[in-house]
């Protein structure tokens, strides 16, 4: 295929988006890439080599992950994890569990989500291709009239290509075309917080109260990056380019196993909105700083652009994110960032074989900056070579 076709490609396929749909495909990001505000579609992924930008698969690198596993909470899902270790707590009173967590608002949130430990990925040479595993546990309440609670399981894998070329005099471009596939096992439950109570309330509430949602999804991303040397890289990325997610719902976990035809309540189908992102990664170059055998970045990136165009979007500065790594005798990796107007910040030991990367970052639940900020800890561990 010649080079104008593949940048045409591209921008087809990421401007006939616009005309898609909203929901979600996938929510994984690592504690490295966290840490300094990303994932940014100019700098390459970490853990997340799957889901970084595909133009990336054409890296002459290889880069392989064999095994990796990132667990990630809010202060409440850390007091609900103390509390099913000590054995205080188990899911027949979690509801008692949620009553003594609720702020001066009478709002609430727990998070707690487990990334793998399966998560297999190649990149490089051109192709890029894996899969892992993601495990999510979280509940919503945001005033008298809304709370929700989900529980779900995901497996997803992808494969791509990418092609790179020289543009002359130290420039050169490089992009890249992503399928993936998505299957979904969920409970999710939406109602006002005196129905939710109840609901909790309900004895073995996760088997036999709550919806069980049974999801499937194919989708198709694109991305596209213009450098020079290796001193500055331009990126932009369309996630969920063109994808689909088919949903059946069922009365009840224990309704689907017993019952599956008598169970269904629905099928549909979900388009999600694509997530069109740009950014750009600078490689400051310093004499004393090779002497001393550190290396820096500086990222800027803005995620979510077709979100403006939705009749009610979130601020537009929730979008935007930058962050700065400093690495240290290419072992040791000091980021700092800014995400969803909060601030981020986190340490990566990379060891080449064993990675082990820790963050603390801010995640806005509202529609405005500090709305309602909830602050998340992030420790990942990863096999790659």
């Amino acid at each position: 295929m010649s080079k104008k076709l593949w940048f045409l490609l591209v921008l087809f396929v990421c401007g006939t988006a616009v005309f898609a749909q909203t929901t979600s495909f996938t929510t994984y990001l690592s504690a490295q890439s966290a840490s300094n505000g990303g994932l940014y579609a100019s700098q390459a992924g970490t853990a997340e080599l799957l889901l970084q930008n595909p133009a990336m698969f054409a890296l002459s690198q290889v880069l392989m992950q064999f095994a990796d596993l990132n667990v990630l909470m809010n202060g409440a899902g850390l007091s609900m994890f103390s509390s099913i270790l000590t054995g205080a707590f188990d899911f027949s009173n979690l509801g008692l569990l949620l009553a003594n967590l609720f702020d001066e608002q009478g709002r609430a949130y727990i998070l707690f989500d487990v990334a793998g430990p399966i998560n297999f990925a190649y990149s490089g040479k051109g192709i890029g291709f894996g899969i892992y595993n993601q495990t999510v546990m979280s509940i919503n309440v945001g005033s008298v009239y809304y709370a929700n609670i989900s529980a779900r399981e995901d497996i997803f894998v992808t494969g791509g290509v990418a092609y790179r070329g020289d543009i002359g005099a130290g420039w050169w471009y490089a992009g890249g075309l992503k399928v993936k596939g998505l299957l979904r096992t969920e409970l999710y439950y939406a109602d006002s917080l005196l129905n939710f109570m109840t609901v909790l309330g309900t004895a073995d509430f996760f088997n036999s109260a709550l919806p069980f949602l049974l999801t499937t999804g194919i989708g198709f991303d694109a991305g596209a990056q213009v450098g020079l040397y290796d001193v500055l890289t331009f990126g932009i990325q369309c996630d969920d380019a063109f994808s689909t997610l088919f949903t059946t719902e069922f009365s009840s976990l224990s309704g689907f196993w017993g019952d599956p035809a008598g169970s269904k309540i629905t099928s549909y189908v979900n388009i999600p909105l694509p997530n069109l992102t740009a950014g750009i990664t600078a490689y400051p170059f310093l004499n004393f700083m090779e002497q001393h055998s550190l290396k820096w970045n500086v990222s800027v990136g803005y995620s979510h652009m077709l979100d403006l165009f939705l009749p009610l979007s979130r601020n537009p500065i929730l979008f935007l994110s930058a962050g700065t790594e400093l690495t240290i005798l290419e072992r040791l990796k000091i980021a700092v960032g800014v995400r969803e107007a909060l601030l981020a910040a986190g340490i990566t030991l990379d060891l080449d074989t064993l990675c082990v990367s820790t963050a603390v970052f801010g995640r806005e639940l509202g529609i405005e900056p500090g709305e309602r900020p909830v602050y998340i800890i992030m420790v990942n561990v990863s096999v790659k070579r």
